[in-house]
């Protein structure tokens, strides 16, 4: 083959290269939420999927939740003292974890109904194991965030059943009868 047609197929192959987006392994986790929504009062556990778009192992530090306003408040279910306890320690590369329990929201009793959006989930971390096990400062990377909202639901008003009304019914009947006889008694 030809000398010059190596140079020019070298020359392709290095301007390809350095212009393909290269996927750090320590920016590259995508969260997924369940929806969010629920009374005044109710407490409820958000689960969602993590998936890995690195090409190399993740390994989780921390997490941090901002939260947008006062109807409801957020505590972290993975974090206690900078460790992952309920959740998983990493992630491989190019794969999902299902139903991992994230946090809990708590809706503040008297809550006004409505969407509470711009709330942040972050998960921190990096690409060394042993500074994420030991809280270290290469372990301190924000792997992916997403951005949540929250739904206080109005308080449903009841529905009477049909039985019920139907005894209400009867009741008022009897009652209309009841006067209606002591009216014609006294005549």
């Amino acid at each position: 083959m030809n000398r010059k047609y190596w140079i020019a197929a070298t020359i392709l192959l290095l301007a390809s290269l350095a212009t393909t987006p290269v996927v750090r392994a320590d920016s590259a986790l995508t969260i997924a939420l369940t929806s969010i929504s629920g009374n005044a009062g109710d407490t409820i556990t958000v689960f969602g999927n993590l998936t890995s778009n690195s090409f190399g192992t993740l390994y989780f530090g921390n997490d941090s939740l901002t939260v947008n306003g006062s109807a409801f408040s957020a505590t972290d279910d993975l974090i206690a003292n900078a460790f992952f306890l309920l959740g998983p320690a990493s992630i491989d590369a190019r794969v999902t974890l299902s139903n991992v329990d994230l946090f809990t929201v708590q809706i503040a009793n008297g809550a006004t109904p409505g969407a509470y959006p711009n709330n942040v989930f972050d998960i921190i971390g990096g690409s060394d194991p042993t500074a994420c096990a030991t809280g270290g400062p290469d372990c301190s990377t924000d792997l992916g965030n997403v951005v949540f909202s929250v739904t206080v639901s109005s308080p449903v008003t009841g529905v009477p059943e049909p039985a019920s009304l139907l005894l209400f019914a009867t009741g008022l009947f009897g009652l209309g009868a009841l006067k209606k006889l002591r009216k014609f008694a006294h005549s």
